[in-house]
Order: structure tokens, then C-alpha cells, then sequence
């Protein structure tokens, strides 16, 4: 780009040397000054258009919170007509919090028709510690609604009074959890857990029992399920591997990774025990679960707990949930959007079949979750531990091969075979022959200077008796020195071959103590095989 500048001249301006200089000088100056402000533009452009984008985003997300909101005014205008149904909602959720315990209870003439608010009685008298008064509320309930009204009282009865939840589960979950879907909803995964935990009594653990096998089956999933147990059992064991360069002559590994993983199974399955009792109230917390904190294990029914109730009835149903899709856009500043779905208990969750593989194959299982799938898969489990057993119980295989500088050593149960070392030891050796000194070049040396000293007879030249002197002296030495680089070889050569049965025996010795402990394991497969066969036949 030009910048109009003119470079003075020789015969322009000052022709002075100075004077040239200065104007160079002036004109560099105002071109850096152009550049900075050109980059300087550039940047503020940037700038600019990232500003109008942030603001144009801000626009957008201030308009949709403010249509969002304006929208959500209206549904509360129009939600104000079922005040009735949200005093409800209120109450329960106060009960459910511990922190309306000593509110009178409303006329039931201005109860709305509305399942929730039977079931709140029922709650209510479930906290004063009425079980028939609660069953009575709760059978009321399931007049209006049925299966709202029983997930209710079950999730209620095992988040805030579970001493009360296998009476009503009894006659309930029938009704809740006639069969598992393949897709479950999230409902049915939390009543499940439930009745897994034990939390809803022994006939709720046998009617999960039921509609999960039934599942399974229908799947034809019950295999994978045991495999899945197995797999659990056993992720963190590695069969003991053989000693540094032993081969063993058969399937070690496999013989021993079985017996171990037929002890993890063991282990697994005499974890299975009665499912916990409830805790105790912790001090400072009356058993009406005045403390509104819920257990982890109980977390999952509490929020499906209070999704069914913020639900609300059939009539706003609706309305509630726009106004939470609304309340979220407007809580969020207008990033939401206005059509993201609400949570609801219905959700669904997942497949069934892999909800039961979880329960059956989860990492550091509760007592009550090993016996549900010690009672649920015993079938599957006995014959998959069977096959374990057949295969931990076959016969070691008590020879193999030491391999040690390209050399092969059978070794048995009483070491080394001979024959295999001796020719070892002969194959080390020979690696050392030929390193020892020339024989031929001293005596042709020493033959060298018997010649001169036959000259020197012959013609009496002095001289020649000089080199028949060296020529003696020269091989003599020689001679000593190939003498002893000969012994070092030898020696070299029987160290090697010392080395070598060295360490054949020490591999021959490991491998007795391996196959030791290996024959410890193996026979201890026995009597896991039995204790699996009497944990599955006690159900």
C-alpha cells in the first residue's frame, strides 16, 4: 500500500547530509504510525463485531426470557383456578419435608376430586404411626386413581415410614408391578429397587423376584445375567503367573484363573445375607422424619416421589408443566429452551434386562442385592460354576520347558531331566571354544629361531645367533601367554556351564513351589464347588 511519501533525492530539499537523514527518519515514523493505526482499526472492527454479536445474543435471550415470562404469568392466571389442588401439593410436600406436622387438617368439603389428597391423609396418618388408617386413605386414593395413588403410598411408606411399607406393599405392588416392561419407567425402576433392598417386605422381594426372572426369560437373558455375575466376581483376580522362563507343558493358566474364579464366586455369594433393617432415626431426628434428610440409598424414591406429586391433578396437569418449561427459560436468563421436557415419574429409564444385569452384577452389592440374585439366578449361576469347577478341577500339568541362552531343558515334578542338562551345559561351554591362544604360532616362531641358530652354526656368523636368541625368547613367551589365555577359556567355559545348570535348577525349584501352590488352589476348587451348590439349594 502506498503511503504518498517521497523519499528525498539528492537534489531535493535539504541536500545536506543531516537534512536527508532527518527526513528518512520523519517519514519511517509516520509509516510505524499508519501501521499501528491500521492494526489498531482492524482489532476495533473485531471487536465491534463481536460486540453486536454478544449484544444481538443478549437481545435474543432477553426477549425469550421476557416472552417466556409474560407467557408464564398467563399459566399462573390460568393455574390460580385449581388453588384447591395446590394447597394439597403444599401440604404433602410439608410432610414429605417434616415441616407440617401440626397443621389442622382441611375439610374435605373443600377438598378438590383430586387422588393426592385421600393420599395425604394417608401420609399423614402413616407419620402419626396408623398403618389400618393409612391403608384406608390410601385405598380411597386408588379409587380416583389407582396407580398413582399405589406408587404413592409405596415410595411414601419407605421414604418416611418404613416400618409401614411391607403391610402396604402386600396388597399394592401387585397393582404398581404386575410385570417389567422392556423399558421400564422410572417409577417401576425405583419401586424395584425398593422391593430388591428388601425395604417392602419378603413378598415384595418374591414378587421382584418373579416379574424379573419372568423378563429375563422373555429376554433370554438369564445366561448373560450369571456371566455378568461371574465377570463381576472375578474383574480384579489374575491367575499367578508361571516363574521367568518356565513354559509349562499344558492349560495352567486356565486351570488356576478357574479355581480363583470359582472362589470369587463363593466369596460373592456367601456375602448374600437378609436385606438391612431400616436405620434409626438419628439423634436429634423423631421417627415421624421430622429431618427432612433422606438416605442415599432412599434418593432415587424420594425425587420420583416428588415428580408423582408435582404432577399435580389431571386438570393442570398440563399447565404445570408448561410452567416449568417456562420457569426454566426464565431461571436461565433465556439460554433454555422453551420446549426442553419436564421430568416426570413416567420417564423412561432404560431397558429392563439391563436394569436386573446391573442390580445382579454390581461391584460391592448390598446383602439384600446378593441374595435377590443368589434367588433369582441360582439355576444359572450353579451351572456356569459347574463348567468353572469341571475346568479348576482337571489335572495339573506337572512338566514343562526351562529355556535359558537358546538352550531346552525339560523339567518334571523331580527337577531337571539330565540328559536336556548335560547337553545344555556342553552348548554353553562350546561358546567359549577356540577362545583360547594359537598353539602354531609360538613353535613357528621357536622353529624360526632354531634356524638362525643352525646358520649361525653352519657359517659362524655372530650375527644370526642374535635372531636364533630372539626367535627362542620370542616363541617362549608366546607360548606362556597362549598357555594362559587357553586356561582362562577353559575356565570361562565350566563357569558358563555351572551358570547354566544354576539357573535350570533354580527354574526347576520355582516351578515345584508354583506347582505347589497351584495344587493348594486347585483343591481348595472342591470345596468351593460344594459351598456354591449349598448357598444356591438354601434359595
Amino acid at each position: 500500500m502506498r503511503d504518498n511519501l517521497i523519499d528525498p533525492g539528492f537534489f531535493s530539499g535539504d541536500n545536506s547530509w543531516g537534512g536527508a537523514a532527518s527526513d528518512r527518519a520523519q517519514n519511517e515514523a509516520i509509516r510505524d504510525l499508519n501501521a499501528e493505526l491500521s492494526s489498531a482499526r482492524r482489532r476495533l472492527n473485531s471487536e465491534l463485531k463481536h460486540i453486536r454479536g454478544t449484544l444481538e445474543q443478549r437481545i435474543d435471550r432477553i426477549s425469550a426470557s421476557f416472552d417466556a415470562f409474560v407467557e408464564l404469568s398467563d399459566v399462573r392466571e390460568r393455574l390460580s383456578l385449581f388453588t384447591p389442588y395446590a394447597r394439597v401439593r403444599y401440604r404433602v410436600l410439608a410432610l414429605l419435608d417434616g415441616a407440617d406436622r401440626d397443621l389442622p387438617e382441611p375439610a374435605r368439603a373443600d377438598e378438590p376430586d383430586y387422588w393426592l389428597a385421600p393420599c395425604a391423609r394417608g401420609l399423614r396418618a402413616l407419620l402419626d404411626g396408623d398403618t389400618a388408617g393409612a391403608q384406608r386413605h390410601f385405598f380411597d386414593g386408588a379409587e380416583l386413581d389407582p396407580l398413582r395413588a399405589g406408587v404413592f403410598a409405596l415410595l411414601a411408606s419407605a421414604v418416611k415410614a418404613p416400618e409401614s411399607a411391607p403391610a402396604l406393599a402386600e396388597w399394592i405392588l401387585p397393582g404398581v408391578l404386575p410385570e417389567l416392561p422392556g423399558e421400564q419407567a422410572a417409577y417401576q425402576r425405583a419401586v424395584l429397587l425398593l422391593a430388591v433392598e428388601g425395604r417392602l417386605g419378603e413378598a415384595a422381594t418374591g414378587r421382584a423376584l418373579a416379574v424379573c426372572a419372568e423378563r429375563l426369560r422373555a429376554d433370554g437373558g438369564a445366561e448373560a445375567a450369571a456371566e455378568q455375575v461371574f465377570l463381576g466376581a472375578d474383574r480384579d483376580l489374575k491367575a499367578p503367573a508361571p516363574p521367568k522362563g518356565v513354559e509349562p507343558e499344558g492349560a495352567l493358566g486356565e486351570v488356576l484363573a478357574a479355581a480363583r474364579r470359582l472362589a470369587a464366586i463363593r466369596a460373592r455369594l456367601e456375602e448374600a445375607g437378609g436385606a438391612p433393617a431400616p436405620s434409626p432415626p438419628s439423634e436429634g431426628e423423631d421417627e415421624s422424619g421430622s429431618d427432612p434428610a433422606v438416605p442415599a440409598e432412599l434418593a432415587e424414591a424420594d425425587r420420583v416421589l416428588r415428580l408423582l406429586v408435582a404432577e399435580g391433578g389431571r386438570p393442570e396437569a398440563e399447565l404445570l408443566r408448561r410452567a416449568a418449561q417456562l420457569r426454566a427459560v426464565v431461571e436461565s436468563g433465556g439460554s433454555a429452551g422453551s420446549e426442553t421436557p419436564v421430568a416426570s415419574w413416567k420417564d423412561i429409564v432404560g431397558s429392563a434386562s439391563e436394569e436386573v444385569r446391573g442390580i445382579c452384577s454390581e461391584a460391592g452389592p448390598s446383602p439384600a442385592r446378593s441374595a435377590f440374585t443368589r434367588r433369582l439366578l441360582a439355576a444359572e449361576l450353579r451351572a456356569a460354576a459347574e463348567a468353572c469347577a469341571r475346568q479348576a478341577l482337571a489335572p495339573l500339568p506337572d512338566r514343562a520347558v526351562v529355556r535359558h541362552q537358546g538352550g531346552r531343558v525339560d523339567i518334571g515334578p523331580q527337577g531337571a531331566d539330565p540328559e536336556d542338562l548335560a547337553a545344555g551345559e556342553r552348548r554353553a561351554a562350546e561358546a567359549y571354544q577356540g577362545a583360547g591362544g594359537s598353539r602354531a604360532l609360538p613353535i613357528t616362531i621357536a622353529c624360526g629361531g632354531a634356524i638362525f641358530a643352525v646358520g649361525a652354526l653352519l657359517s659362524g656368523e655372530m650375527s644370526l645367533w642374535a635372531f636364533a636368541v630372539g626367535g627362542f625368547l620370542v616363541g617362549g613367551l608366546l607360548h606362556l601367554s597362549e598357555n594362559k589365555k587357553r586356561d582362562e577359556a577353559r575356565s570361562s567355559a565350566e563357569a558358563e556351564g555351572a551358570r547354566f545348570r544354576a539357573k535350570v535348577e533354580e527354574s526347576a525349584s520355582a516351578w515345584r513351589d508354583h506347582l505347589a501352590r497351584a495344587e493348594e488352589t486347585r483343591s481348595r476348587a472342591a470345596g468351593d464347588i460344594d459351598a456354591v451348590r449349598r448357598l444356591l439349594a438354601s434359595g
